[in-house]
């Protein structure tokens, strides 16, 4: 049972025996908030499953890029682990989805940190979109720890070569595409007062 109040300074939430009360504003979530972010959600997972078949392309971690410098506050982090939750839920939880709900918001929130470092230019941007990419391949194959290091290193030093790939066509697509793109979010989530 789910059941959220909430008032000008208080949330409170309620599930089955457990109830917190958080003081602050910041979880306050309009109607339309939620369905901005569940929308979002869901165009990362268009993304993702348009192009998980297609070796080398990473775009979730450029729209991760994208939604993170845009969204206000931390709208990008519930946006990133409904994608997570959506990945589990039609794909099953396996050794590398797992991974996913500790890369994905751990981007989110660095890149919530940096991002008045990176709003400076986008070849800051461009950067961190390749490191990012990098880290995606590698990230996700720390779970074979669990079968053996020699599996693992293996798994590391093949997929090197892949991963070296996506992060150069990560910060490629942020120099072509995140201007644009973070321009007319912007200009949308603005019309629309969304997370006003």
């Amino acid at each position: 049972m789910f059941i959220v109040k909430s008032t000008r300074t208080w949330v409170f939430f309620f599930i089955d025996w457990r109830f917190w009360v958080w003081k602050t504003k910041t979880l306050i979530m309009s109607i339309k908030g939620i369905t901005a972010n569940a929308m979002l959600a869901g165009m990362l997972f268009a993304v993702y499953f348009c192009f998980s078949q297609i070796l080398y392309l990473e775009f979730v971690t450029f729209t991760v890029i994208l939604l993170a410098l845009t969204l206000p506050k931390y709208n990008s982090l519930w946006v990133v682990i409904t994608f997570v939750l959506l990945v589990w839920l039609v794909y099953g939880i396996s050794l590398w989805s797992v991974m996913y709900i500790f890369i994905y918001p751990l981007f989110t929130i660095v890149l919530k940190l940096l991002s008045p470092i990176l709003r400076k230019s986008i070849y800051y941007v461009a950067g961190i979109a390749f490191i990012m990419g990098l880290l995606v391949g590698n990230l996700v194959d720390l779970p074979f720890l669990l079968f053996s290091k020699e599996v693992t290193m293996m798994y590391v030093i093949i997929g090197f070569k892949t991963t070296l790939v996506q992060g150069v066509i990560a910060s490629i697509s942020v120099l072509i595409m995140y201007e644009p793109l973070a321009k007319q979010l912007s200009r949308i989530l603005q019309k629309g007062a969304i997370y006003a």
